[in-house]
């Protein structure tokens, strides 16, 4: 029953952001230019709010109703990240949303807490933290090639600066490329 409130609760929650989320007219920009906030971030907010009641209403407690308050959580937190993800405005807040997203689904692959289940969180983190060393080098590559973060700069550096063919741009992108790959699982030699 607990679970069923938490879910309707989540819902409301998520139905009230995207009603009174739409009050802006124009982008919001928040945190130092760091998040977006307009009607798509969020309408993407309460698509992951829902994804969120979904995975409470298909959760069956195993142990207590401790399992299920750290399953909530481990959901929300995730489903806060992928929130992140989608109104980020730069790139190293991009990265932080990923990390913070990985370190939940890491979690979650490990929760049953069988062997099998301790051995693929296992496997995850490794591989993750694996493929977070290039997104991080890929990152800083870029802030140090354009000397900032945030998208708009990436941009303008992009059309205004002829210099070298953006070679510190390219080198950046493809090492953010391979790191997100090896993050969804779709790069060679992958485990």
């Amino acid at each position: 029953m607990v679970q069923y409130a938490t879910a309707l609760l989540i819902f409301v929650d998520f139905v009230w952001l995207t009603v009174h989320g739409s009050e802006y007219s124009v982008e919001t920009l928040l945190l130092n230019k760091s998040l977006l906030i307009d009607r798509f971030s969020n309408l993407a907010g309460a698509l992951f709010g829902f994804i969120a009641m979904g995975m409470l209403l298909m959760y069956r407690p195993v142990d207590s109703a401790q399992g299920f308050y750290s399953f909530l959580f481990i959901a929300a937190s995730a489903s806060f990240f992928a929130t992140i993800l989608i109104s980020v405005y730069d790139v190293f807040g991009l990265f932080l949303a990923i990390e913070g997203m990985s370190l939940m689904l890491y979690h979650l692959a490990a929760y049953d807490r069988s062997y099998a289940a301790l051995e693929s969180g296992l496997k995850y983190f490794t591989t993750g933290s694996f493929a977070s060393l290039f997104l991080l080098a890929g990152v800083f590559t870029v802030i140090l090639t354009v000397g900032s973060a945030s998208y708009v700069d990436i941009e303008s550096y992009i059309f205004t600066s002829y210099a070298d063919g953006h070679l510190g741009l390219k080198i950046g992108f493809v090492l953010i490329c391979v790191g997100l790959f090896f993050k969804i699982g779709s790069f060679p030699g992958h485990l």
